[in-house]
């Protein structure tokens, strides 16, 4: 699912830069970059959803991402 400001796909919307498509075969892996480019010094965190099937059901993988903004020297 999509991220929140300021998190988001690197080069984009899904997939960005990264190796994923919309199929990916059995036993194949893929790469999701994510950018943090925050606008202020505070800490950020949104849930990224990866939502895919296993070939018996619908899954979802839930991974949190962090980051912290700092001011600029």
């Amino acid at each position: 699912s999509g991220l929140i400001a300021p998190f988001s796909f690197l080069g984009g919307s899904f997939p960005g830069t990264g190796t994923c498509t919309n199929t990916i075969n059995a036993g194949a892996s893929c790469t999701v970059i994510v950018e943090f480019a925050p606008t202020v010094a505070i800490a950020s965190s949104d849930t990224m959803d990866i939502n895919y099937n296993n070939g018996v059901s619908g899954q979802t993988s839930s991974r949190q991402v962090t980051g912290t903004g700092i001011a600029p020297a």
